[in-house]
């Protein structure tokens, strides 16, 4: 579970640091040498630490995540072709078997897929009002709340919470039933009117 993701990122840090090992060592002989304008130059190179900071940021909301059983390589399904995915910490709903949404309403695969996350937006926005639920869940767009756990600066622990509570609403019987139900019977009922759409064109023409 994120054992790719975990081992890739222990690596990148691990090289960063032998290299931020080798340019400190670099550093003391230039000024022992007193080669000052190649040291001044070569410093600008050396900025390794906010690198690796950042790594070392995704590397434990990583390892926060597998202690919660959460898996960034599995797709979560809302309904059955609608999933989300966590790949790269970055949330997106997705769509499959939607070719008939390609060839009769939208012409584009990532338009089709940016639709029916605006979509899911709208639903989890109108149903969501009066959730009771914390870390900002019912108070935050369901597009903010994929761009707070995509901002590099905010704090892992309430991205954690964030990614928790978009895999329960996901699950049918998770702590939030009541909006899950409610978000998957409006959208199924969109796309079925779609569907009927397309079925009554067809028998016209």
């Amino acid at each position: 579970m994120n054992k790719e993701q975990i081992e890739l990122l222990k690596n990148e840090i691990e090289f960063l640091e032998m290299k931020m090992k080798e340019a400190e060592e670099l550093d003391n002989s230039l000024y022992r040498n007193g080669f000052n304008d190649i040291r001044n130059f070569f410093k600008q190179d050396y900025e390794f630490r906010p690198i690796i900071n950042k790594l070392e940021k995704q590397l434990e909301l990583y390892q926060m995540l597998t202690e919660k059983g959460i898996d960034t390589n599995k797709n979560y399904y809302l309904i059955d072709d609608i999933y989300l995915s966590l790949d790269d910490l970055k949330p997106y709903f997705y769509i499959e078997n939607g070719n008939w949404i390609y060839d009769n309403y939208i012409n584009s695969w990532s338009g089709m897929n940016e639709w029916i996350n605006d979509l899911i937006d709208q639903e989890y926005s109108l149903f969501s009002g009066n959730s009771p639920y914390c870390h900002a869940f019912n108070t935050m767009s369901m597009s903010e709340i994929f761009s707070y756990i995509e901002n590099e600066e905010k704090p892992n622990e309430t991205k954690l919470a964030l990614i928790e509570n978009l895999v329960e609403l996901t699950k049918e019987d998770g702590k939030f039933k009541d909006i899950h139900d409610k978000v998957v019977k409006s959208i199924k009922f969109k796309l079925d009117m779609m569907k009927e759409n397309i079925e009554k064109e067809n028998f016209e023409y």
